[in-house]
């Protein structure tokens, strides 16, 4: 795709990161998850992290000056630790909904995939909704066991552990 452009994401990002990741959530995840649920989880999920935007790894895919994808990896865990010196975990990834199935988030992910193999790590754990389990399939993870995020207490989102060898 030659109009695509991945870089690493930049604090001056935030608000487009934002907005990608509630177009992302708010529609995508409708089909696999109760209406009711995601009234609650989502003003969690769509929180921009700035601790994400400090990281390299980190990503945005750009098309036509604006951005159309996010995501990445860091060594540190979503729920905090890590899973070891060359584990890393695939972190907040999504796609505007109009750029979907156009290989931008594929071309994201493949780029996050080199960077994290560059820095040593041998796995990438990916704590996946539902909805993205056949996109993760297709980048070659495997896995399949379904977990209860806790996003604050009482508060539980249903997802799908997975990794990849690097």
């Amino acid at each position: 795709m030659p109009d695509l452009i991945i870089r690493s994401a930049r604090s001056r990002d935030r608000a487009s990161i934002g907005n990608v990741l509630a177009r992302s959530y708010g529609t995508l995840l409708a089909a696999d998850y109760p209406e009711v649920l995601l009234q609650e989880v989502l003003p969690i999920l769509t929180r921009v992290r700035p601790e994400l935007l400090a990281q390299p790894g980190y990503l945005v895919a750009e098309r036509a000056g604006r951005v159309a994808a996010v995501g990445g990896w860091t060594p540190a865990a979503p729920q905090g630790g890590s899973g070891g010196e060359d584990v890393g975990h695939v972190r907040h990834v999504a796609c505007d909904p109009e750029c979907l199935r156009q290989g931008v988030t594929r071309a994201l992910m493949l780029a996050a995939i080199a960077q994290a193999r560059a820095a040593g790590m041998r796995l990438l754990c990916c704590l996946s909704t539902r909805t993205a389990v056949p996109f993760y399939h297709a980048l070659g993870f495997e896995g399949a066991a379904e977990i209860e995020l806790r996003l604050r207490p009482g508060l539980f989102f249903p997802a799908v552990d997975m990794r990849r060898c690097l």
